[in-house]
């Protein structure tokens, strides 16, 4: 017998008794352990990169398809710019679908999650709730699992794991990859609150005015190569300060948010709405023309008028008024930058108040004249 037939003789003897002992599948065990951690640190890096709650959520789903597949797989999440019904997003069968269920609020959970922030049986969930309604809601999804998403401020919402769809259970490594999968949504999650807080204004929940600054730039660049036309609406509550002398400011706090939720409702997926400062507010109508941008701010300005906020007893009402201008890049024009742009729109809606209030008016170059706002 040569060299290589003695080795390959001891090579075969040695794994036979790898096999026999156990030892070779304990390796294999390990090895797909190794593989499975090099494809999660992976799926972190990926996910640290998404900012979108939406994208998030279709990512898990997503991945969770190369595990497993759980009939249902649910988030309930809030931010702290939410309203306090939270927010809940749906796969069934691994397809995003409406959510059968309807949560008021987040804060019982919260406080079940607080005392004990890790993944629970839905069984042991339901026995030690407390409240048996706050586990009958989740009985149409066959929960298996609940696991909380944490964050710096504390529970944000949780994730509930219906039955695999054959009906099987979860093996002990499947739910691990689960759990720590979702530790990494948790870190993302937080890292989206982080960023929403930064350009979001507080009071109106739109963006503020250094990101609509920043969008506005971008738009415009955007513009100029592709030649295509961009419009700015600025409004102002009339007569804010005299509704603030008069109703104080914190009704004039809830005017505010009222106007930013109109505003908000009126426009586009695409459109930025921010609030600009003190009562004023500005709509980026991306592709859009100026005769857009009038009804918009039509719109607009119709709905705030019909607002009734109520307030100690009374209900109050507010009228804006609304300034729009456009810019359409072509070779025979030159290129606007966002002040002159916002200037433009500023003039129109300096021309809606010397018409009265209560309206929008166009820009044109009659307006650069020097003006003063009517009182």
């Amino acid at each position: 017998m040569d060299q290589k037939q003695e080795l390959q003789s001891a090579f075969l003897t040695h794994y036979q008794f790898l096999q026999d002992s156990g030892i070779q599948a304990h390796i294999d065990q390990i090895s797909n352990q190794l593989r499975d951690l090099e494809a999660l640190v992976q799926e972190a890096a990926e996910i640290f990169y998404i900012s979108e709650v939406g994208k998030l959520t279709q990512y898990i789903a997503q991945k969770l398809l190369d595990k497993f597949v759980p009939s249902w797989l649910v988030f309930v999440l809030q931010s702290e710019f939410a309203s306090d019904q939270p927010e809940i997003i749906c796969f069934e069968n691994m397809k995003r679908v409406q959510s059968p269920v309807e949560i008021p609020s987040l804060e019982p959970y919260r406080h079940f999650f607080g005392l004990s922030p890790v993944a629970v049986d839905f069984s042991v969930f339901e026995s030690t709730v407390g409240q048996q309604s706050l586990s009958d809601v989740f009985l149409s999804l066959r929960p298996a699992k609940l696991i909380p998403i944490l964050g710096f401020a504390g529970v944000h919402g949780f994730i509930v794991v219906g039955r695999k769809v054959l009906g099987e259970d979860y093996t002990d490594e499947e739910m691990r990859y689960l759990e720590r999968l979702i530790k990494f949504v948790s870190i993302s999650f937080q890292n989206s609150l982080n960023y929403q807080s930064a350009i979001t204004d507080r009071k109106t929940k739109l963006y503020n005015h250094s990101y609509f600054m920043r969008r506005l730039e971008e738009e415009l660049a955007r513009v100029k190569r592709y030649k295509l036309p961009v419009t700015v609406v600025i409004f102002d509550i009339d007569h804010f300060k005299r509704f603030n002398t008069e109703h104080g400011h914190l009704a004039g706090d809830l005017v505010l948010a009222e106007v930013g939720s109109v505003i908000a409702s009126c426009v586009r997926s695409e459109d930025i709405a921010a609030r600009f400062g003190g009562e004023e507010f500005v709509v980026l109508l991306v592709q859009c023309k100026a005769d857009y941008g009038y009804l918009i701010s039509e719109r607009i300005r119709e709905a705030v008028g019909a607002l009734k906020v109520s307030y100690a007893g009374k209900d109050l009402s507010v009228s804006i008024s609304g300034g729009v201008a456009e810019f359409v890049a072509s070779e025979s024009h030159d290129f606007v930058n966002p002040e002159t742009l916002l200037n433009r729109a500023d003039k129109a809606l300096y021309e809606s108040k010397n018409q009265g209030r209560n309206r929008t008016s166009y820009w044109s170059p009659e307006l650069e004249e020097p003006q003063e706002i009517a009182p």
